[in-house]
């Protein structure tokens, strides 16, 4: 959204099985993977009461999952929340 500040925009789904842990997080990280991990991305696509299962990661700032053998990685902090 901004560079600067730097800022960054995603929308969850007030469906969604994750919803409550972000509303209740103070800060996230945005993992960025290569092309070579689409299996790991359709892990994290699919519906599953474990989505990290088998995937390497240490806790960020907030205890957010930062993944390991990732090709870059984000680690923010929650500023606004808006419904939409």
């Amino acid at each position: 959204v901004s560079l600067n500040p730097p800022l960054v925009l995603w929308s969850l789904g007030m469906f969604s099985q994750g919803l409550t842990i972000f509303q209740n997080a103070s800060h996230f990280a945005v993992n960025v993977l290569g092309a070579s991990q689409q299996a790991l991305a359709s892990q994290f696509a699919k519906s599953s009461d474990d989505k990290f299962a088998g995937v390497n990661w240490t806790p960020g700032l907030g205890n957010a999952p930062v993944l390991t053998d990732c090709v870059a990685n984000f680690q923010c902090r929650a500023a606004n929340r808006y419904y939409g």
